[in-house]
């Protein structure tokens, strides 16, 4: 039920379409809005209508003297009979031409009353490629130049005193596109309703050029962005939002009057075809039918070719053959036609039903595209845009959607896995924590098993030592090795034990009154320590100091470092053990009087098996338990010293806890 539902939603929405297209071509279109005539063929416009903002498309009621320039004087007495016509009936000139041709110059007239005198402004879009522009007789202004011909592209604003009939004449010439004259409906109206509706038709383009150029940016740097993991969807709909915004921004060149004729008109068409062929390319990706033979020999190879006659055609294809401007416009249509029926055929087929939003976008477009081709002639927008550029925008927005959707759905499959990852983790370091216990126990239990063969064997060589009759010499030096081996080894299997009852694994946190620990620690080895004539200081901080640590692996760092302080420091020295805090973090010092650490050994006295007292029983390992312990529970160890004068070691602890 759901995947019928799914595969029906692109044939309803395209059923919805065309009813808002319907809808669309009734209330929005200036040949259903178009001025009244009056019986000689006049536009009549009503003054009060003009007071009260109404705009009013000039479509019929124009005569038109093709191949002659004509002034309003000249048009009674030497331009013979016109040709009755509408804008839009002919969009070139090819039809007075004998070769085909869409060039040459021509003159239009309008005649125009109304019913009390009133100031009119008259919008001429885009003249092909330039004009001049008379009202009442006075001449009013022009887009480039008709003799000599200068093609300008702009929009023509002009506004004129209406009092009585007046005429309207627009001389036009065009050599440069393959449309000619007056091609669409002039819009008159009073200064300020013609300025709105302008203001408001910039608006709308800004927001459809500028919001999908934003778009295409963003996705290009997506797709920039992840250089080993590139995907073309990414590509192909930055591509598609960028072709739609330069199929968008001609209005702001018009406004502009860019001087720029031939590459703005490709520019045009170049991001018309680049749009229909980015679509392509994505639904195919989608569909899984990029390697399709249609697709990758058809498809593909012909959408490229018509982006490279859009973009070669208009500047110099038809300039060289205006004849061919006939068969330009016929293979643009029917390949507009061929594709958008392709598309709709692919959102109905539902591309593997993998995603709604594209296929209503594509099915959208496409019926867009399909009425542009239709109704290229008794259809003009007065306010909005064209059907094919909502069409467009609709499909910019679906696959944005289609991207937002790919991004959740890739941001929920890495918190899943983040998950995934985050109990796999745990239970691994579960698992290597029971092993070290394991291994650890197990070692422990070696080691105490071989403790007595050892003493055994000690005992025995002493034994037979002190009872060493008939013992010679060479003998006794074997047995003197004997005992100097058995202590190395026992030395040996001490120094394992203590690494093995330290390992991070064996700690057990809980919270410690530091202050109180370190004051314990203090009175208990007081008295040891101070047996050398050594004297032993503390200095604590006046509040409590709570934390969470491991109270036995605390007192064996302090032991560790007290010690080994005790070791280096010559009678009458001075050891400090002092806590305090930095940043709610508590620091413990140890600080010594004796003879330093020389300045090349001091980076490596945390290594495990550095020592330089290894002629007398040093084995490395008492500073790396203490870097090892306090690095375990969070904190960090350093040392400070200056030979002759002493040594500090700086434990950084975790934060309180209360």
């Amino acid at each position: 039920m759901k995947r019928s539902w799914k595969r029906a939603g692109p044939a309803l929405a395209c059923c919805l379409l065309a009813a808002a297209l319907c809808l669309l071509y009734r209330f929005d279109n200036k040949y259903t809005a178009r001025a009244a005539l009056t019986q000689d063929g006049a536009v009549a416009l009503s003054a009060g209508a003009v007071d009260r903002g109404v705009l009013f498309p000039a479509v019929d009621g124009w005569q038109l003297w093709p191949d002659r320039l004509l002034a309003p004087g000249e048009l009674e007495t030497s331009g013979g009979p016109p040709v009755e016509t509408y804008i839009g009936q002919a969009l070139t000139l090819r039809p007075y031409h004998a070769d085909g041709s869409p060039y040459g110059v021509a003159t239009w007239r309008l005649r125009l009353t109304s019913d009390r005198p009133v100031t009119v402004s008259m919008l001429i879009p885009e003249v092909y490629c330039a004009s001049a522009v008379w009202a009442g007789g006075a001449y009013l202004g022009g887009t480039g130049s008709v003799e000599p011909y200068t093609p300008l592209v702009a929009d023509g604003l002009y506004s004129f005193s209406l009092d009585g009939p007046t005429e309207v004449v627009v001389q036009t010439a065009n050599y440069s596109h393959y449309y000619s004259g007056l091609t669409f409906p002039p819009v008159m109206g009073s200064p300020g309703a013609v300025g709105r509706y302008m203001a408001l038709r910039l608006v709308l383009y800004a927001f459809l050029c500028f919001s999908s150029l934003a778009v295409a940016l963003f996705s290009g740097a997506v797709w920039l962005g992840r250089k080993g993991r590139r995907d073309s969807l990414h590509l192909w709909f930055g591509g598609l939002c960028l072709a739609f915004a330069l199929r968008v921004c001609y209005p702001f060149v018009r406004a502009a009057g860019v001087p720029l004729v031939w590459p703005l008109y490709a520019l045009e068409d170049l991001g018309a075809f680049a749009l229909l062929y980015c679509a392509g390319r994505i639904v195919c990706r989608l569909g899984g039918w990029e390697d399709r033979p249609w697709a990758r020999y058809g498809l593909f190879p012909v959408s490229l070719a018509m982006c490279a006659a859009g973009a070669l055609g208009p500047g110099l294809l038809l300039p060289a053959l205006p004849a061919f401007s006939l068969v330009y416009g016929l293979l643009v249509s029917w390949y507009q036609l061929i594709t958008a029926v392709l598309l709709l055929a692919l959102a109905l087929r539902g591309a593997s039903g993998k995603s709604a939003a594209p296929l209503c976008g594509l099915g959208v477009f496409a019926v867009t595209e399909f009425f542009s081709v239709v109704w290229n002639g008794p259809f003009e927008p007065l306010r909005g845009a064209w059907p094919e550029e909502y069409g467009g925008f609709v499909l910019v927005l679906c696959f944005a959607w289609l991207m937002v959707e790919r991004s959740r759905s890739m941001a929920a499959e890495n918190e899943r896995l983040t998950d995934c990852l985050q109990e796999e983790v745990a239970l691994k370091t579960a698992s290597l924590t029971a092993m070290t216990q394991e291994r650890a126990r197990l070692l422990a239990g070696m080691l105490h098993d071989l403790k007595s063969p050892l003493s055994a064997i000690q005992n025995y060589a002493a034994l037979i030592r002190e009872n060493g009759v008939l013992l010679d010499e060479d003998t006794r030096d074997k047995l003197a090795l004997i005992d100097s081996k058995c202590r190395d080894l026992g030395g040996r299997m001490k120094a394992i034990q203590t690494v093995n009852a330290s390992r991070p694994a064996a700690l057990r946190p809980e919270p410690v009154d530091l202050a109180a620990l370190l004051e314990r620690f203090y009175r208990r080895n007081k008295p040891d320590i101070e047996v050398g004539d050594v004297d032993f200081l503390l200095r604590l901080p006046g509040e409590r100091c709570i934390l969470q640590a491991d109270p036995a692996a605390l007192e064996q760092v302090l032991e560790n470092l007290v010690y080994n302080a005790v070791s280096f420091t010559p009678p009458g020295g001075r050891i400090l053990l002092s806590l305090d805090t930095a940043e709610g973090r508590p620091v413990l010092r140890v600080s010594d009087t004796g003879a330093g650490i020389p300045a090349d050994v001091l980076p490596h006295i945390f290594e495990p098996g550095f020592t330089t007292r290894a002629g007398d029983g040093g084995q490395g390992l008492g500073l790396a338990i203490v870097k090892s312990t306090v690095e375990s529970a969070g904190g960090s160890v350093t040392a400070a010293s200056t030979p002759g004068l002493g040594t500090e070691f700086v434990l950084r602890l975790p934060p309180f806890s209360g």
